[in-house]
């Protein structure tokens, strides 16, 4: 079976795209979210249309912590919205599977970004696809190749339970075991730490989750033959709202939607520029694999195919993180890109005058828990803190890996008694977090401003001392 393209926009088709059409012309499609079940039979609320989004599904969408709905598929939304007399209102909601059951309740009017199948053209239109994007194998690198869901079989998958994902292997592949997690950053850090043994996600929620957690034991170990095909799901009971979108959708132009991926494109560079050539070469790797696979059915040329890439891909994004100013573990700023950032807030506040605050954060038990759960385990434990840290910091904070086990922040326009209280809050969620493998977790931290006159040197000098002293006194 032929895989699909990387992303493949139904509006932009190119004369070089068709070179490829043949060949992925029979790639079966899918749906990509939670399955649900009955239609719902609410009226339609006046005035406006009610949607529901999948909050947690970047880069195709979110809700972020302002409430808003954010990425690739709230662009097209917003596209949409002008063509529409009615206005749209986002319904929040915590989880696909809540927003699958408002769905069927008729608690929304429409689902923005989902694919269609059997049991959900029972209670819901559909449009036509707007976007593609490939469904992949994602395992250890240590892992073989692995041609399509056949060769899970014997094998632990993880997924969401309650995903799509269900009703191809019940249909196709009953023989593979699925192991439920309770989301795919979840199943991501199961495979890694070892405990399962593949999982599958889109292409591109697959590169992102690698790089934002710091999985550099994990790689794209084959492809599907599937693909995400999203579209807009309206209400059943609305035929004329199904009419409608679709009018809206056959209707978008080619520049527009590019313009959304390059946006998005863009966006990732600025925040983590040394990962663009990871997903060109990631992209090279599925057209790749399609092509041989039109070519050839020898499945020894895609293995050794794929190796090549996988191996080029790992050397060049090495090279790459070496070069860069972020931590290749975390993702977080490096020491010296931290002390640059530093020195840039302290000229800054000898012109302005606002405060500015400094925490430190040493992660005590690391070591510890390297002994006990391995050194695996202990990475994914930095990465895991690190994410819970800067979940929790104001939006101009600037966070860094400072040495082994501490962390740095800077904290613009903060008051001390300000610090010292989300000092508080972090130390108390690193606490109570559990983290991967169950592996227990202390950390200790100070807090402290910058005094009028106080270079850089004293200011860090300051600080350091200030947490030895604390060290030294809980020891």
């Amino acid at each position: 079976m032929n895989l699909p393209p990387f992303i493949t926009l139904k509006a932009s088709l190119k004369a070089a795209a068709l070179l490829l059409l043949a060949p992925l012309a029979m790639a079966t499609t899918i749906t990509a979210e939670n399955s649900s079940g009955t239609t719902g039979s609410a009226p339609q609320p006046p005035g406006h249309l009610n949607y529901c989004v999948d909050p947690n599904w970047m880069p195709f969408e979110q809700i972020n912590k302002a409430g808003q709905h954010e990425g690739i598929v709230a662009d097209f939304l917003q596209l949409i919205r002008q063509q529409l007399p009615q206005p749209l209102k986002l319904v929040p909601t915590h989880s696909w599977a809540e927003t699958m059951s408002l769905i069927r309740a008729g608690g929304c009017d429409l689902i923005p970004a989902i694919n269609s199948s059997p049991e959900r053209e029972q209670f819901l239109n559909f449009t036509s696809p707007y976007l593609e994007s490939a469904i992949v194998i994602i395992a250890r690198n240590d892992a073989d190749y692995m041609d399509g869901f056949a060769a899970l079989e014997g094998k632990q998958l993880g997924i969401v339970s309650g995903y799509i994902y269900d009703e191809l292997l019940d249909k196709d592949y009953p023989d593979v075991e699925r192991i439920y997690t309770t989301s795919v950053r979840e199943a991501f850090r199961q495979v890694a730490s070892g405990k399962l043994d593949a999982t599958v996600a889109s292409l591109l929620t697959a590169t992102r989750l690698i790089q934002e957690q710091g999985l550099s034991n994990l790689k794209i170990a084959g492809g599907t033959g599937f693909s995400h095909q999203l579209r807009v799901g309206t209400r059943k009971d609305n035929p004329a709202l199904a009419e409608q979108f679709q009018q809206v959708v056959s209707q978008l132009p080619a520049s527009a939607t590019n313009k959304i991926l390059q946006r998005w494109y863009t966006v990732k560079l600025q925040q983590a520029p040394n990962y663009t050539l990871l997903y060109q070469l990631a992209a090279l790797a599925v057209l790749a694999i399609g092509l041989l696979y039109y070519r050839s059915q020898k499945i020894s040329q895609t293995r050794n195919q794929l190796s090549q890439l996988n191996n080029r891909l790992s050397d060049r994004n090495a090279r790459l993180e070496r070069l860069t100013q972020r931590d290749p573990l975390t993702g977080a700023r490096n020491r010296l890109k931290l002390s640059s950032d530093l020195q840039h807030q302290l000229n800054q506040r000898a012109q302005s005058g606002l405060p500015l605050s400094l925490i430190m954060l040493d992660l005590i038990q690391l070591r510890q828990i390297n002994l006990q759960h391995g050194h695996t385990i202990g990475d994914l434990v930095i990465s895991e803190a690190c994410q819970l840290i800067r979940d929790n910091l104001p939006a101009n904070a600037q966070l860094g890996r400072w040495s082994g086990s501490k962390f740095l922040v800077l904290l613009p326009e903060q008051e001390e008694h300000r610090a010292s209280a989300i000092l508080e809050g972090l130390l108390r969620r690193l606490e109570q977090h559990p983290f991967s493998d169950n592996a227990q977790l202390k950390a200790q931290g100070i807090a402290v401003t910058h005094q009028p006159q106080e270079s850089f040197g004293q200011l860090l000098e300051r600080l350091e001392l200030a947490l030895k002293a604390q060290s030294a006194s809980t020891a």
